[in-house]
């Protein structure tokens, strides 16, 4: 009541949930395809999914469980799997469904062997093992069975050799490899008789008997036939005797020998006459009757008959050949001869040559005359004179043999000769007098004068010829011309005068040089490649200049270069110079400020801030701190006041200066605050002096360390 007292009263409400779950969706039974691996996915998924089963309670979730434990392997496995719900009261529904595994996939069939050829069933390979796979990890059972396809004969056929594959459900697949069994070899003949010639048709020999062998042993059978062609006489022919072995499959090989009938021997001749040579035609002498005999003792005939063989160039110049030919009835024939020869072979008789001459020119050779010779046979003689030249080395420098030919009617010769030698041997005359010697410079020789000569038996040619006698240098030497007047036959007379050359010049700049140029230090212009030339050795070697540099004055200072060329004798060109003026400008680099504190005591190395690999400079204090140390090249900081000092480094053994800043920013203690100590304070909540406090004394720079007592 108002004034807290209190009674109560209590009632108490059982909540209790005993309805089980309602099954809304019931499961679903499924049947899947063999996978080899106990359809784990499959099963675990068709679980986890309840059978398909749904169901809800009024009170709680529901939890599902179910009866499954394992499933077989094979065709036919199959399990029927409870599923429960179960609400939080422990209350359950149930469902029912059947999860089946089935086989429908025949086995995976190897390659089959390949398709094979062989001659006789005894080839035939024997059936090989073969190996399938199936999906469902079964034992196959294989089974090969050979169809036979005959042919016509015996070791004419096919088989098709089949492996069929069954596996645990009667899944089956098969392959085939196809044997052909074709003998077509024919029988391995033996060698033939060898082919032999007799000479008459009662000389043939027999037909003998001739065994083959065959690759499938089958029986052969053989036959031989002659074959003949007949030849032009009763005793030419040819056999052809031919065995022909047949085997089971109707191969057939054959061998041949051949005989050959042939009367080839001809008659044999008596001794010919010997042969004889005679002077006229009408010593030939008369015919005679031969007689030859026949191997066979045919009949034979005879012919004689005369023949010129070899036509001389005259009447009485001929070759006889006395021929007698002597047949049988094959037509087989022998023949001798007898060789009668009718020959005139004497030469005429010459007369006496002219007796050997020697003139000087061409011109001087004497005229042909004529000659007479007499002959055996009292024919009539020609005479034919001719004049062989020997050419020597020039037109009048040769040798004439002159010769006499008499031919008589059957051209039997006879000669006489004379030899005329011809020899110039004089040498031209110059008409014209050789220049005078002279000296001359390098660049104005003379012209080298142009001679003429005679000579007695004709033309000269003069030429000229120069030989140089070097000097103590390339430009001073000697020129000796020498002209050379020549004949048609090589005799010579000369001519020499000698041209003293000297240099004295020296050599000549070309290219253009200004003898002043501005720039800067760091764009000095290149050395420039000079060419000189001298009037006698052309171009002269470029000389290296010499090069001086002044000292800098008000940031300017002069390189002067100058240049003196000298040609091969030594001759100096003038001094040619060249001044340039260079300003100097410094390149400036700023390097990392460095921050300091003026209370540590700490030597800092200027050096140390320096890029790696700079040249030797000077530092220099441009704030003229304190603190710096000119001879370590160090600054400390202690004590200075905070600001920022710069500090630079300047290098001037380049072209152009380089000064490189770095400044040093110090920091540190300033004027410090004085501490001042607070002695009462009043922690009473009202947010005034609630702490006890001690100004200023958390500026550690002024006061790094402190002691406080209370």
């Amino acid at each position: 009541d108002a004034c807290g007292n209190t009674s109560s009263a209590s009632q108490t409400i059982n909540v209790q949930d005993v309805t089980a779950p309602v099954i809304n969706t019931q499961a679903s039974s499924i049947v899947v395809e063999c996978d080899g691996n106990g359809n784990e996915l499959a099963l675990f998924t068709w679980l986890s999914n309840n059978g398909g089963a749904t169901a809800t309670d009024e009170c709680s979730p529901v939890i599902w469980t179910n009866n499954f434990s394992e499933i077989a392997n094979d065709c036919s496995a199959a399990v029927t799997v409870v599923f429960t719900a179960t609400d939080e009261c422990g209350n359950e529904s149930f469902t029912t469904a059947s999860f089946s595994i089935n086989d429908t996939q025949n086995p995976v069939a190897p390659q089959a062997p390949a398709a094979v050829t062989v001659a006789c069933a005894d080839d035939v390979p024997a059936m090989v093992s073969l190996t399938a796979t199936d999906n469902c990890s079964n034992t196959i059972t294989v089974v090969g069975v050979d169809a036979v396809a005959q042919g016509e004969c015996p070791n004419s056929f096919i088989v098709t050799r089949t492996w069929t594959f069954t596996d645990a459900c009667n899944n089956s697949s098969s392959v085939s490899q196809i044997i052909t069994v074709s003998d077509t070899i024919a029988p391995v003949v033996p060698q033939a008789p060898a082919a032999v010639t007799v000479a008459c048709a009662d000389d043939v020999p027999a037909m003998i008997s001739l065994t083959a062998t065959d690759n499938c042993n089958d029986a052969i059978t053989v036959e031989g036939v002659d074959a003949v062609a007949q030849g032009e006489c009763p005793n030419s022919f040819i056999i052809t005797r031919t065995w022909t072995f047949t085997d089971a499959c109707d191969n057939t090989s054959s061998v041949s020998q051949i005989i050959t009938v042939s009367d080839t021997i001809a008659p044999v001749t008596p001794e010919a006459p010997a042969a004889v040579t005679v002077t006229c035609a009408d010593d030939v002498p008369a015919m005679i009757s031969l007689t030859a005999t026949d191997n066979c003792n045919d009949a034979i005939t005879v012919e004689g008959v005369d023949s010129i063989t070899s036509q001389g160039d005259c009447t009485n110049s001929f070759t006889v050949t006395r021929t007698w030919t002597f047949t049988d009835a094959c037509n087989n024939s022998s023949s001798v001869s007898q060789i009668i020869t009718v020959s005139d072979t004497i030469a005429p008789v010459v007369p006496q040559a002219p007796a050997a001459v020697t003139v000087a020119c061409a011109d001087d050779v004497p005229a042909m005359i004529s000659l007479t010779a007499t002959d055996n046979c009292n024919d009539v003689i020609t005479v034919v004179g001719v004049d062989a030249v020997a050419q020597g080395e020039c037109p009048n420098s040769f040798t004439v043999t002159r010769t006499w030919t008499f031919t008589d009617a059957c051209n039997n010769t006879s000669s006489v000769s004379q030899i005329i030698t011809v020899s110039d041997t004089l040498a031209p005359t110059f008409v014209d007098v050789a220049p005078a010697n002279t000296t001359a410079s390098c660049d104005n020789i003379p012209s080298a004068a142009v001679l003429t000569a005679i000579d007695n038996c004709g033309t000269a040619t003069v030429t000229m010829s120069q030989t140089t006698i070097q000097g103590n240098c390339p430009s001073n030497y000697q020129l000796v011309r020498t002209w050379t007047a020549t004949d048609e036959c090589g005799n010579t007379a000369t001519a020499v005068q000698t041209i003293t050359v000297s240099d004295t010049v020296g050599p000549v700049l070309v290219t253009p040089l200004p003898p002043k140029v501005d720039a800067t230090c760091d764009n000095i212009p290149e050395v420039p490649v000079l060419v000189f030339t001298d009037n006698c050795s052309g171009t002269v070697t470029t000389p290296v200049p010499t090069i001086t540099s002044s000292s800098v004055v008000d940031g300017v200072y002069t390189i002067t270069r100058t240049w003196v060329a000298t040609d091969a004798c030594g001759n100096l060109s003038q001094t040619y110079t060249q001044f340039v003026y260079v300003s100097e400008t410094t390149e400036v680099i700023t390097l990392t400020p460095v921050e300091v504190n003026n209370f540590d005591d700490i030597n800092y190395s200027l050096n140390s801030y320096l890029p790696a690999g700079v040249g030797v400079g000077t530092w220099t204090n441009v704030n003229n701190v304190g603190g710096f140390d000119p001879i370590n090249n160090t600054f400390n900081p202690l004590g200075i006041e905070i600001g920022e000092y710069l500090f630079t480094y300047t290098i001037t053994d380049g072209e152009c200066p380089i000064r490189y800043e770095i400044q040093f920013i110090v920091a540190g203690v300033g004027p410090c605050e004085a501490i001042i100590i607070h002695n009462a304070f009043t922690p009473n909540g009202d947010a005034f002096n609630e702490y006890f406090n001690i100004e200023n004394i958390e500026d550690i720079a002024c006061y790094p360390t402190n002691n406080v007592q209370i």
